[in-house]
């Protein structure tokens, strides 16, 4: 690690941990993933982008939470809930709030929110008939807080009833988009947001406010994450439609070449789109599909002729590994307090700490080949869910829900047609529709 400090500007650092890994798609404009380049924001700053680094950050109990402020937030506002929830706290207050959350998630059964997530995804599938429909709104964003506020306790969220969803899903959204300092726009400026809080918490209730707001923030939390592991996974597994056929004679009729989709044999196997045939590092010796099937408590995606899933992957392994290499969740900030280090350096109190998430996800010291989306990593070191004693209490949740609607879309569903387009957000790879129809 470096630290630098030219012509009194504020003092920066960068923490990389060895070679720069590939871009990470979608990363923020003007800071490279390697970190080798930090804006100056008037206060000291460190980006950290090593796999290794990241998780000594974030295991380190020296480095806290930016907090938020706590007094005179009006009760049922965003203000309100920031000041309430474990995310936003550190020490006694963190525990107690984590452990809120912690009591909440033990009345939910991951292969009973699983479940309730594959048969809701299959009624829209259903009801689509054959006509295309953008799984982003209709399921990505619908189905795993639809299922969570059911378990929670909220009365009404059915498949059958679209409409009572809808403004279930809509209120968690909106405040989702306001929940971090700093962002929000018009729905924090417009009280829109205040208004979708005030909502949650008529539903959510009763309880203290502070069980109340674990609720909101364990449902706002799982939003745009659920969301954006689901939309990424799909964009990675299902290839693009199939092109138009050439009228005969014309230059190109009958070269299917095109079609393919990156990372089959037809591009040398280099892998960087959709799903690699090979799976197995670009040997080219075939997918590990029979290993796949065996594996217990994990549910193959069959090809069925031509979708997603290819060579039988369990939807676990294409969840883990759209995790490491398209994780929803690209950054994180920690702030140092008395004797915070970094790689062995001290870091000043106060610094603020950019964990590069993404950025960490394909350090090639603990990812080979890491631009590669390769299911058979099998991996379990991707941060999507964090590191350490914040990490998130609803992972086996959260991938509960994922999974549980992915099992039903990458059998039965392909692309319709149009590039994936992903949100404007600097910390957020979701993408904003995706539209596909029932094979």
């Amino acid at each position: 690690m470096e630290f630098s400090q030219v012509d009194g500007s504020p003092r920066r650092a960068v923490a990389t941990g060895g070679k720069p890994a590939p871009p990470a798609p979608g990363h923020e404009p003007g800071r490279p993933p390697d970190g080798s380049a930090v804006t100056a924001t008037g206060h000291a700053e460190v980006t950290v982008s090593g796999h290794a680094e990241v998780c000594a950050v974030l295991a380190d109990p020296r480095f806290v939470v930016p907090t938020v402020p706590v007094d005179d937030a009006a009760p049922g506002t965003v203000a309100w809930l920031r000041a309430g929830v474990a995310r936003f706290s550190n020490g006694p207050r963190h525990r107690r709030r984590r452990a809120m959350v912690a009591a909440d998630l033990r009345r939910m059964e991951p292969p009973v929110l699983r479940a309730a997530a594959r048969e809701w995804t299959a009624a829209v599938v259903e009801g689509a008939g054959d006509e295309p429909f953008d799984v982003m709104a209709s399921i990505a964003r619908t189905v795993p807080i639809g299922v969570l506020g059911g378990a929670l306790g909220v009365a009404g969220l059915d498949p059958a009833r679209p409409d009572g969803v809808g403004d279930f899903v809509s209120a968690v959204s909106t405040v989702a988009a306001a929940y971090h300092p700093g962002t929000g726009g018009g729905a924090a400026d417009n009280g829109e947001a205040d208004a979708a809080v005030s909502a949650l918490v008529a539903l959510l209730g009763p309880g203290s406010p502070e069980a109340v707001a674990a609720r909101i923030g364990l449902l706002v939390q799982a939003c745009d994450a659920t969301a954006g592991l689901i939309g990424n996974t799909l964009d990675a597994a299902l290839p693009p439609p199939p092109a138009p056929k050439r009228p005969p004679g014309e230059p190109g009729a009958g070269d299917r070449s095109a079609d393919r989709p990156v990372g089959t044999e037809g591009d040398g196997g280099r892998g960087e789109g959709p799903v690699a045939a090979e799976g197995d590092g670009g040997r080219g010796e075939g997918p590990v599909a029979a290993e796949a099937g065996s594996r217990m408590g994990e549910r193959s995606v069959e090809s069925g002729g031509g979708g997603g899933g290819r060579g039988g992957w369990p939807v676990e392994w294409l969840v883990a590994e759209t995790a490491r290499r398209d994780p929803p969740v690209r950054s994180t900030r920690r702030v140092a307090t008395a004797g915070a280090e970094i790689a062995g350096r001290g870091v000043p109190p106060g610094t603020v700490v950019l964990l590069d998430l993404a950025a960490a996800e394909r350090d090639p010291r603990v990812f080979p080949d890491p631009g590669r989306f390769d299911p058979a990593r099998r991996t379990t070191a991707h941060l999507a869910f964090g590191h350490g004693p914040r990490s998130c209490p609803g992972s086996d949740h959260g991938l509960a829900l994922a999974c549980g609607v992915l099992e039903v879309l990458l059998p039965r569903c392909e692309r319709a047609g149009g590039g994936t387009v992903h949100g404007p957000s600097a910390n957020l790879r979701v993408p904003l529709r995706l539209e596909v129809r029932a094979r």
